[in-house]
């Protein structure tokens, strides 16, 4: 995975390098490293998520038995911050689901070039790692990311929907959505209390 990682940095640090060549033999230069730096500088999307920087108690709610039955209910707590200088949120998230630890860490992102929110997500809960897409509404307030799983056990795929509510300064919900049929169905729910607000 290491070697996998260093080789996409590197060939990504090669197409700069090329690019840069090319615009300095067309006498380009300054003006290419002028658009070069502003474009990989943090905006707008990425300062939205300054307002989840901080420690956050969560409430997780698992609905294991489907549309309809009563909810698992467990407790957590969350860290954010910003890495990078603010171009990429942090996360770290440590509770109980299904009665079991659950340790989990993530980094959201907005990636410029391609106009996309980006999710990556590992947890004690699984060996997969989740790479997700989407987009934002509302100034951002709403995040909205969506992704193909599989089955550890069965090797079925399923259609996963994500979305983020930031509601104010010191609150925001988590919601996953698994595709059944033809229509999404919320199986997890985590409300986000800023730590010292309730």
């Amino acid at each position: 995975m290491k070697k996998v990682l260093l080789g996409l940095a590197l060939a990504a640090m090669a197409a700069v390098v090329v690019a840069h060549v090319s615009s300095a033999q067309e006498g380009g230069e300054d003006d290419y490293m002028a658009q070069y730096m502003k474009a990989i500088a943090p905006g707008p999307h990425h300062k939205a998520f300054e307002k989840r920087v901080g420690e956050w108690d969560a409430v997780i709610k698992l609905w294991a038995g489907g549309p309809g039955s009563e909810p698992m209910e467990s407790q957590g707590k969350c860290t954010y911050e910003l890495v990078l200088d603010g171009r990429f949120l942090k996360q770290q998230m440590e509770g109980t689901i299904m009665g079991m630890p659950f340790v989990g860490m993530g980094v959201s992102g907005f990636d410029k070039t391609s106009g996309k929110h980006t999710s990556y997500w590992i947890d004690s809960m699984g060996t997969q790692s989740v790479y997700s897409e989407g987009e934002c509404s509302d100034n951002c307030m709403i995040e909205s990311y969506h992704f193909t799983t599989t089955d550890p056990v069965m090797k079925t795929e399923s259609e996963v929907r994500m979305v983020v509510n930031t509601k104010d300064a010191n609150n925001h919900v988590f919601e996953w959505y698994m595709k059944i049929g033809e229509e999404y169905v919320k199986t997890m729910e985590i409300v986000y209390t800023r730590a010292g607000t309730e």
